[in-house]
């Protein structure tokens, strides 16, 4: 079951636990251009276009699997839940 919505009742841990992730990935996120081979992440312009693109693309991909996931297992749990 998901941490947020299951009740409205003890909303801290899954919120504390979702802070701690997002802070996590968005300082590995913005260390990643500092590591040795990946400055093209982080170029400015066209000079990297294919890759940015490329990242791109990847991440509306990762992103539509995560909430066709998301939505599978809302309907799941629906299903079992179903007043």
């Amino acid at each position: 079951m998901g941490g947020f919505f299951r009740t409205a009742h003890k909303l801290g841990k899954p919120f504390v636990i979702y802070i701690i992730a997002a802070f996590l990935m968005i300082g590995v996120f913005e260390a990643l251009h500092h590591f040795p081979g990946l400055a093209a992440v982080n170029a400015f312009g066209l000079d990297h276009i294919i890759l940015q693109i490329s990242l791109l693309l990847g991440g509306v991909l990762f992103y539509a699997g995560i909430t066709y996931l998301s939505y599978q297992k809302a309907c799941a749990d629906f299903e079992k839940i179903d007043l």
